[in-house]
């Protein structure tokens, strides 16, 4: 295992797969060091009870608050740039197969032709996570902000709501209920593509104070399953 890696994003990864019924068993932990496990744990708790919480139907991948805070959900505001990644590709001195075969290493399950159109299509480089985003610029060595391109423009009540103090208090808050200590911009990120992707469903957008209140609640409930403490708001 190299510095790159991360134990508690492939546990996760694999437990989302066992959920799903992609994979017949959930991910053994015992080769983990006890601080690693209990994140491990941690995270896959709160899986477990997001998944549980819609017993009838599981939400789209693309609106899981979970899988979007791990990175397994495309990010328009952060896209990967086919022109760059060709460039990067290229001074690393690998082809687009070395590249797949990398990615596929790692546990990714990405055919050389997807990471091909990757570099010859926008809208096929804009579907790429941010979690393979940056194994992309692990394997390749360089910055990841180097690899992305231009953002999509956010809907104005989400602009709205992200450059509030609320909005910076509860993706401070989101992050540790999830596991990430108090990493404020993940936190963010993962909020923000879950105000995205329902503006996207829905078709039309909420206003920044039901944002606020949405998230408000989504954020208090992540933190009773997660038996976190929450920190006073911004006011």
């Amino acid at each position: 295992m190299t510095e790159q890696d991360d134990p508690v994003l492939d546990a996760a990864m694999s437990y989302l797969a066992y959920l799903a019924g992609e994979e017949p068993y959930p991910p053994t932990l015992d080769n983990l060091d006890p601080v690693t496990e209990h994140q491990a744990r941690t995270l896959i708790n709160a899986l477990n009870v997001a998944w549980a919480a819609d017993e009838l139907e599981p939400p789209p991948l693309e609106e899981h608050p979970l899988a979007i805070s791990l990175g397994l959900v495309p990010d328009p505001t952060r896209p990967l740039s086919p022109r760059s990644l060709k460039s990067a590709r290229q001074r690393a001195g690998l082809t687009v197969s070395d590249l797949a075969a990398r990615l596929q290493a790692r546990g990714w399950d990405l055919p050389t032709r997807d990471v091909a159109r990757w570099e010859r299509q926008p809208a096929a480089a804009a579907t790429v996570p941010p979690a393979v985003i940056k194994a992309i610029a692990s394997e390749l060595n360089v910055d990841l902000n180097l690899l992305l391109g231009q953002p999509a423009t956010l809907p104005s009540a989400v602009a709205a709501v992200v450059h509030t103090d609320r909005f910076r208090d509860l993706a401070r808050r989101w992050a540790r209920a999830v596991g990430f200590g108090a990493d404020e911009q993940r936190g963010a990120g993962a909020l923000q593509q879950l105000m995205l992707a329902g503006t996207v469903r829905r078709g039309t957008e909420l206003g920044a104070e039901e944002w606020l209140a949405a998230l408000g609640a989504l954020v208090t409930a992540r933190e009773h399953s997660a038996g976190t403490e929450r920190e006073g708001e911004s006011p």
